[in-house]
């Protein structure tokens, strides 16, 4: 199917490329359109829109983000968002549940003593050479509409080895490393759009399979 004009109702970021690629795909005009609208059920009081019955909050709040901030873009744009809107949706899908709510301070009337949020990177961890292998193959892949699920798929699967840890801690990990190793021995890798690589020779040091990510400041006290 080739359409002149594309219109979507609100969805994942993903799924509104994943339509995109129906406009003007034989490039029979110089150019084609795609318009994202929220079409709302009238017949709920709340105004909920049609789409938060199919896909869930954060994804179509992630969305409506991006979309706000960027009303405007063209094709040779949409790699560039669809990495920002992965690493939000990792990041916020990491940050629910009773232990974030309490780091939040959301204890109803309990006012945190540290008011502070502090922003999480992610970090994959190549416990046993898969991960390096999986990010190199995603930045071998031209980045095009048919290459998509790919992709998705991919880091679908790198989630399975992503930790979130604070930009301050890695970075103080990898501010060590730099000044021991040469470039090309680096035990950590800054992969950049806010994601890091622990390399399997860094396994055992920044990682441990049965504590985890060890800051920096306690690694002496815990390898001795």
């Amino acid at each position: 199917m080739d359409f002149d004009y594309v219109f979507k109702d609100l969805s994942p970021f993903d799924s509104i490329v994943q339509a995109a690629g129906r406009c003007n795909r034989n490039m029979k005009s110089e150019i084609g359109d795609i318009y994202v609208m929220e079409i709302i059920d009238e017949n709920n009081i709340q105004g909920r829109s049609y789409g938060s019955y199919v896909y869930d909050s954060i994804s179509l709040g992630i969305t409506k983000e991006i979309l706000f901030e960027h009303k405007n873009f063209l094709e040779k744009d949409v790699q560039e968002l669809l990495d920002e809107y992965y690493i939000r949706l990792s990041n916020q899908k990491y940050q629910k549940g009773p232990w974030y709510e309490i780091k939040e301070g959301n204890w109803g009337n309990y006012v945190p003593l540290i008011e502070e949020n502090l922003h999480e990177d992610i970090v994959f961890v190549d416990v046993d050479g898969t991960v390096s292998n999986i990010l190199h193959e995603i930045e071998e892949l031209q980045h095009n509409l048919e290459n998509l699920d790919t992709k998705k798929r991919l880091w679908k699967y790198l989630e399975n080895y992503s930790i979130n840890v604070t930009k301050e801690e890695i970075k103080k990990w990898d501010d060590f490393y730099n000044q021991v190793f040469l470039c090309e021995d680096k035990k950590i890798e800054y992969k950049g759009n806010g994601i890091w690589l622990i390399r399997t020779s860094a396994i055992g040091e920044v990682y441990s399979p049965e504590l985890g990510f060890i800051p920096y400041e306690l690694k002496d006290d815990i390898y001795g």
